[in-house]
């Protein structure tokens, strides 16, 4: 709704650029999608920094900043790239629904949405043109959600059973 919100008020005029009117979009997504990487992004940060190597090397007498780049990034980033994978997909479906409602990306710039959109005054005699873009839209979203899955199971972290 935020994103609609903005895309609305922002560049919803006849005259308003198609460069515009795409920043708009990409802001309105970006001010949407990015607390919700920031909210994982702090938590497992704060989760990593409690560990007991970070202790260690605390102790050892390293700096803040070794320990943040050497012993705390390495183990949040991939938590981050799965969670960006998932974000990706999200924005990729967010797009697609502000074209549909005529308030995303415009012709000629091509967009899922856009196609969609086109074809739904067609939808009696070209049925699949609707079909294969929305199918299409549904492999790309659900294949971006398979490698955030794989991305988090490869560098999950198992720990020892005590």
């Amino acid at each position: 709704m935020l994103a609609l919100s903005l895309v609305t008020v922002l560049a919803s005029a006849d005259d308003v650029s198609s460069a515009r009117r795409i920043g708009v979009v990409i802001v309105g997504l970006g001010v949407v999608s990015i607390p919700i990487l920031g909210r994982i992004t702090r938590a497992n940060t704060l989760a990593w920094s409690e560990r007991e190597f970070v202790t260690a090397a605390k102790a050892m007498g390293a700096k803040s900043g070794r320990i943040m780049f050497r012993d705390v990034l390495p183990n949040v980033v991939p938590a981050m790239l799965s969670i960006a994978l998932l974000g990706v997909g999200v924005a990729i479906i967010a797009e697609g629904g502000l074209s549909v409602f005529g308030v995303g990306v415009q012709l000629p710039t091509p967009s899922w949405g856009n196609i969609i959109a086109e074809a739904k005054g067609q939808l009696r005699q070209a049925p699949h043109i609707v079909l294969f873009t929305s199918a299409v839209l549904f492999l790309t979203v659900l294949s971006l959600n398979f490698l955030g899955d794989v991305v988090s199971e490869r560098f999950e972290v198992r720990e020892g059973q005590l």
